[in-house]
């Protein structure tokens, strides 16, 4: 599936690694809480959870947009 194998090559590329797998995703593309993704810290469990929501949502071939929330995070940073 292209779309974990590009968010596993940018989970790697993150360091220092000050996130889990799962709140990695959760931060940049869901938007919303999700406590069960956020939280796991068994990253084979996190990809299961983040493969579901890809298949389910029809994101098998890339990944969806960053959420409004994490544009606005990268708007902050840039603009210190």
């Amino acid at each position: 599936m292209m779309s974990i194998n590009q968010l596993n090559e940018m989970y790697e590329a993150l360091e220092p690694k000050h996130e889990r797998y799962g709140q990695f995703f959760v931060n940049r593309f869901i938007g919303h809480p999700w406590p069960e993704l956020f939280y796991q810290e068994d990253r084979e469990k996190a990809q299961g959870l983040i493969i579901q929501w890809l298949v389910d949502n029809q994101h098998e071939g890339c990944l969806p947009q960053f959420s409004k929330h994490w544009e606005a995070h990268l708007e902050e940073e840039k603009n210190g």
